[in-house]
Parts: structure tokens; C-alpha cells; sequence
């Protein structure tokens, strides 16, 4: 697993309350690539189904199955059990925009009591309509720092020790999370342009090859004086996949379709909503005290620009600029160490203030 989701599925382990914890792993039932191999009758483990459950903690790994079209109803069949517990349900999913319907009546069917979003409350109504008037809704993160793992590579602190100047890892994101989601990409292949033959040291990819998994993560990062980034997200609400299934579409009968051509013949504002949020390789890149090169943006109101990374514009106007001020290692490794004391340090955004939280909520309701 990626860190951010080793940390976040297993975040009841940092709570001080001797909770007895069993896990189930949904992706077990996870169909094969072409979905012939997905056997709906395959057994979940009685045990599973029949333990007396105080709570029950929906995870986003879990909720995210809503993805799976027409092979998800038949998991939401194997599922069914889940909602004759009357137990106190949480649950915590993330890119709710993406097949937001689906998820709203899903919450609503399963009983949800209660919402952990990771978007501004500003979103709750166009996201959860339904759910949302028996839900209590609470704020969380995508993801919560921690202490480096045993298994973490030492990294030195001092920038001027570190081997690379930026590095960067980026998912390529297809054409229906918007003009958002190809940041994520845009970013990392402008900054190679420009920095290609000259004198930065840099270890930039969106190849799926190049991903960095497990504690290696963190290495990766300290091992660098700056990373590139934005903020996690969509700039696209998807009610039931119908705009995943209109771009799939155009791109089967001309595959060859730029965003932008492809935007073109979208309706008018399908591409102009905020779904944004901080996310966990913000708060990791603290950790490891690299200084971070992101995009303009918000970040839950916790990253400020120029005082806890330095902010390219979100036409690339800047670059250059920001560019150039990377390269004094002083001013990287102050934004950087400014960063870990001013927001790490308190422990406010650690897993273990996340799972207090969650055990308070709990120890209220049970």
C-alpha cells in the first residue's frame, strides 16, 4: 500500500481506548481486470457478518467500490448485511464528487450516522442532499502525518546534503476530473522543460512504473530540497459517471482529443466547480522538512503561501521565478523548517490527534 493509506486504514491503532478491531479488506472482492472472474455468490466470512459490532468504520478503500459500474450492485448485494447492524456507523470517503449520487444514497441506505468529509462544509448539501439529514457531519483530512516508520531510509535535514533539487510523482488523470486534474500532470512535465540541461538535480515521473510505495515514500522526499504540487481534487461533479461515460465516448471515436478539444464540447460549466483539499503528501513533505513548489491554492487554510511553501500561479506565469528561488538552499530549508514547527510540531494533523477525535465521537455516541 501506499503510505497515506496504510496510515489512514489503520488509523484506530493510535487511539489510546482498547478498542477491539477487526479489518476486512474489500478489495478481496475486487473483480478481475476484465470482471468475467467476479463471482457475486463467493462467500464473505460468516464471523465477518455475524460478530456483535459496536461500530462500524467504512473506510474510503470500501466506499471507493462505487466505481466499479454496473459490477458494483452486485458487490452492494454481498455487502447487504452491513445494514442490519444498528450499530454506530462512521464513514470516511474521499473524491465524494465523483459518482456523488451513487454515494449520497449509499450513505442513506447503509444508515450512516456519521460523515467524516474532507471538503468544506460550503459542499456538504451539493454532495449529500439525501444523507446528509440524518448525518452529523464532521470535518477530517485526506491523510494525517506521522512519525517516520522503523524501515525509513535516514535523510539528512541540511539542504545542502540532499541528492536531488526536485522531485515529483504525479498520477496522469483522465479527462473527466477536469482542468484540476491535469495539474497534477502539467505541472511536473513544465518544470521539466524548463529545468532539462540545466543545473538541477531532479527525479520527475507520472510514469504508473515510477510509483513509490510503503515507507520508501518518505526517502524519496527527504532526499530532495524541493517537491512539486497541488492541490488534491476535482474540478468536475459527476452525479453517476454520465460525464466519465460522455468523455469515454468521445475519446473511442477520436482518441487522439486534447483536454482542451475535448472540453470544448462539454456543456457550459462542467468544469468550473472547487472540490479541493490538502493532501497527505502536503503534511508528508513537512515531515521529511522538503520545501514544497505548489500551485496557488487553499489547502484546508493550513499551508500558507511564501511563509509554508513557495506558490507558482496557476497559469505558470511565475515559474521561472519560483524556479530561481529554489535554487537558494537557505530559503528552502527555512520555508521547510518553518513549515515543520508552525504546523507538525503542535500535532494537531498527526494520526494520533485524528484517532482521538474518532474515539471521542465513539465514546459519545456508544
Amino acid at each position: 500500500m501506499r503510505l497515506a493509506i496504510k496510515r489512514h486504514v489503520m488509523v484506530m491503532e493510535k487511539s489510546e481506548y482498547p478498542f477491539d478491531i477487526t479489518y476486512y479488506n474489500a478489495h478481496d472482492r475486487t473483480p478481475s481486470t476484465d470482471m468475467s472472474e467476479y463471482d457475486i455468490d463467493g462467500s464473505i466470512p460468516e464471523e465477518l457478518q455475524n460478530k456483535k459490532y459496536d461500530v462500524i468504520l467504512l473506510h474510503t478503500t470500501f466506499l471507493g467500490r462505487r466505481w466499479m459500474g454496473a459490477y458494483f450492485y452486485k458487490f452492494l448485494k454481498q455487502f447487504s448485511w452491513v445494514r442490519k447492524y444498528n450499530s454506530l456507523k462512521l464513514a470516511f470517503p474521499q473524491d465524494p464528487y465523483d459518482h456523488a449520487e451513487v454515494l449520497d444514497e449509499w450513505m442513506f441506505s447503509l444508515g450512516v450516522d456519521v460523515l467524516y468529509s474532507v471538503l468544506p462544509k460550503s459542499s456538504d448539501k451539493i454532495l449529500y442532499p439525501v444523507s446528509s439529514i440524518n448525518m452529523v457531519m464532521r470535518r477530517c483530512l485526506t491523510g494525517y502525518h506521522d512519525s517516520p516508520e522503523p524501515s525509513t531510509p535516514a535523510f539528512p535535514t541540511d539542504h545542502q546534503r540532499r541528492k536531488y533539487d526536485i522531485v515529483y510523482r504525479a498520477t496522469d488523470l483522465p479527462y473527466w476530473f477536469g482542468s484540476h486534474g491535469q495539474l497534477k500532470k502539467k505541472i511536473g512535465d513544465l518544470v521539466l522543460q524548463k529545468i532539462i540541461g540545466k543545473d538541477f538535480r531532479e527525479d520527475i515521473s507520472s510514469n504508473p512504473g515510477d510509483t513509490i510505495t510503503g515507507s520508501k515514500w518518505l526517502g524519496f522526499l527527504g532526499g530532495s530540497r524541493c517537491v512539486l504540487g497541488c492541490e488534491s481534487g476535482s474540478s468536475v461533479l459527476d452525479y453517476r459517471g454520465e460525464v466519465q461515460l460522455r468523455v469515454k465516448t468521445m475519446l473511442n471515436k477520436d482518441p487522439v482529443l486534447s483536454f482542451e478539444e475535448v472540453s470544448s464540447r462539454m456543456p457550459k460549466g462542467w468544469d468550473d466547480y472547487e472540490f479541493f483539499a490538502i493532501s497527505p503528501r502536503h503534511l508528508e513533505s513537512i515531515e521529511t522538512m522538503t520545501c514544497q513548489l505548489l500551485i496557488e491554492g487553499h489547502y484546508n487554510g493550513i499551508l500558507k503561501a511564501n511563509k509554508h511553501y513557495l506558490p507558482i500561479k496557476k497559469d505558470f506565469s511565475n515559474l521561472d521565478e519560483i524556479l530561481e528561488k529554489s535554487k537558494d538552499k537557505n530559503l528552502t530549508m527555512g520555508i521547510a523548517e518553518r513549515a515543520y514547527e508552525e504546523i507538525l510540531k503542535p500535532g494537531r494533523y498527526s494520526l494520533a490527534y485524528f484517532a482521538k477525535s474518532i474515539t471521542d465521537e465513539i465514546l459519545a455516541r456508544v
